[in-house]
């Protein structure tokens, strides 16, 4: 077979002399020494002839790029043909100088060798070293494994699914699902993953922005920085990541009863759905009681009762719903969605609402800003408006958050504790640009509707002096300022304990959105490659006393992934002194 060795390591001269003592069988030691033995001789010299003949072609040019090992695998293709190609190693090859930073280099030189392979239709060999993390890890624990290719974040991070959804990453784990990614241009686009994976256990970081998000994940793990992809611990407080200015609408969105999305709202808001108890709403609001109850007969046919509580205040008890055995109606809906017996503290929005059209989940944030919602315009002159939702719930104010990303808003989420009580947290849509969206797109009901007209009134007095102006001719300011994406500011980066980590990959795009935060891939060589084949010795993290007799020399080659077959282990024997490979003994192999 004609072979092609880049070599960018070691040179042409190095290579040789390892390869005449690997099929000589002779110690490469006394090679380079000079203090051969006679037995040597003959074996050097048949050696020579058979490597005279052989059509291995060596090339030792230093800081090699993607595009001239394509020049070189091309022109021998044309001149003496090529049945393969070997590369050693990746990480010493140049990728374009555009690059913003290496991670990124990486991924693209890896992206290229796939194409090159594709094109001349030979494999391509991409030796690659590891990450030395790997001997970080107990003495049990070196076997390299796939995760070693990859930096995660934590289980209970949310991937934005094209649908809609917001789902935890560890449920994802051995799926394929669409989610949401960015583009080059800065666009939020739909893109197909490969399989999510669990990772193992990792010391994790947490990283919490000014926008009140919160993402855990690896040291390594890369987010999508004003100067480029940067690493965890690359990034410091003060430095701006990227988040979604808004998320798109699902191509294909569910559809509700407008009224069942209005009660949805209002019970999530004010309504009280606990095991073993009726189900209850209590408000001071006539608008806010008329439309629940309205909602409650019409949809679910169920029977509704007012009990008058302190002023203003009432109860509604709603009832007729089936029974802890026979759940039915109203508690059987709550129950479907998952939400039924969440108490104040553990309130959420239900996943399926984010697979509604947006005209929808405005309805829904109306109703339930008419609870706990706070529209407050400015008092003469002082002050700011002020447009909030507050909940004890921390997924709750999440789940907001997320709602009005939707409609192209970027909220913040801020919390406060008072005394022993329960931290509060709070929604808020602030600046004149996004209050004017929200009261447009979500508007007001019952008795935030009076506060909302003043607010619109004041809002409606635009100014625009032509000063804050961007040049015409800087087109990457113009992409940016157009782009779908908002620089939040990093407030604080902590270490948080080791825990489980995942991740999914992203072909194309390479990226994915963490509850709206840009996260990129982590293995580029891992996704691109078909083929990963990991070396493993043993007695490199052992004692040479701790060596049973049986396991002296052993090397491992773990087929970690293979895209068209089998991963397995097979066990061979190394010779140090010839650095080869070779088979063991039948009687020393085990199954794995």
């Amino acid at each position: 077979k004609k072979v092609l060795v880049l070599s960018l390591e070691m040179s042409r001269e190095q290579v040789v002399q390892r390869l005449l003592c690997a099929e000589a069988r002779v110690d490469s030691h006394r090679v380079r020494t000079g203090y051969l033995e006679p037995k040597d001789w003959p074996r050097l010299t048949n050696a020579a002839g058979r490597l005279a003949e052989a059509p291995i072609f060596i090339d030792d040019t230093a800081g090699l790029t993607v595009l001239e090992a394509r020049a070189k695998a091309r022109r021998m293709k044309a001149e003496h043909g090529l049945d393969l190609v070997l590369i050693d190693y990746i990480q010493l090859m140049r990728g374009r100088g555009s690059m913003e930073n290496r991670q990124q280099e990486i991924s693209e030189i890896s992206r290229a060798l796939k194409a090159m392979a594709k094109e001349l239709r030979v494999p391509v060999v991409g030796l690659s070293q590891l990450s030395r993390a790997v001997e970080t890890r107990p003495t049990r624990e070196h076997r390299p494994q796939l995760s070693d290719l990859r930096e995660c974040v934590t289980g209970e991070t949310l991937a934005v699914l094209a649908d809609g959804r917001r789902v935890p990453i560890r449920e994802l784990v051995g799926t394929a699902p669409e989610v949401l990614a960015v583009s080059p241009d800065g666009k939020i686009v739909t893109a197909k993953s490969e399989k999510v994976w669990l990772v193992g256990v990792r010391p994790v970081f947490s990283l919490r922005l000014a926008s009140g998000r919160v993402v855990r994940a690896t040291e390594r793990h890369r987010f999508l920085a004003a100067r480029g992809w940067e690493t965890v611990n690359k990034l410091s407080v003060g430095d701006r990541v990227a988040i979604a200015r808004r998320l798109p609408e699902p191509a294909f969105p569910d559809s509700w009863p407008d009224l069942r999305v209005a009660l949805l709202g209002q019970l999530i808001g004010d309504g009280s759905y606990l095991n073993h108890q009726p189900l209850r709403y209590t408000t001071s609001s006539e608008e806010n009681s008329r439309i629940v109850a309205e909602a409650a007969r019409e949809e679910f046919g169920c029977e509704v009762k007012r009990y008058a509580g302190r002023g203003s205040w009432h109860q509604l008890l709603i009832s007729g719903n089936g029974n802890r055995w026979h759940p039915d109606k109203l508690n059987g809906w709550l129950r479907q969605l998952g939400v039924f017996g969440e108490r104040s503290y553990q309130k959420r929005v239900p996943e399926a609402v984010f697979r509604l059209s947006n005209r929808q989940i405005a309805l829904l944030l109306r109703h339930l800003w008419a609870t706990d919602g706070t529209i407050v315009p400015r008092a003469n002159g002082r002050g700011s408006h002020r447009v909030s939702y507050s909940t004890n719930s921390p997924c709750l104010a999440s789940d907001v958050a997320a709602l009005l990303l939707r409609l192209g808003i970027v909220a913040r989420i801020s919390s406060a504790k008072k005394g022993n009580y329960r931290p509060g947290f709070f929604v808020a849509v602030s600046g004149a640009p996004d209050q004017r969206c929200f009261l447009e797109a979500v508007g007001a009901f019952g008795p935030r509707a009076p506060q909302a007209e003043r607010l619109q009134a004041l809002l409606s007095r635009r100014t625009n002096t032509n000063v804050d102006t961007l040049p015409v001719e800087d087109e990457e300011l113009y992409a940016r300022a157009n782009s779908d994406l908002f620089w939040d500011r990093i407030v604080a980066i902590e270490p948080d304990g080791e825990e489980e980590v995942f991740d999914l990959t992203v072909p194309g795009p390479a990226c994915w959105l963490a509850d709206g935060i840009v996260s990129h891939n982590s293995g580029a060589l891992e996704q691109d490659a078909d083929l990963i084949i990991f070396l493993y010795r043993p007695e490199r993290y052992k004692e040479q006393s701790e060596i049973p007799p049986d396991q002296q020399n052993l090397a491992e080659v773990i087929v970690g992934k293979q895209r068209n077959g089998p991963t397995d282990t097979v066990r061979l024997t190394f010779i140090p002194q010839y650095a080869s490979f070779e088979n063991r003994v039948e009687s020393d192999r085990q199954p794995y």
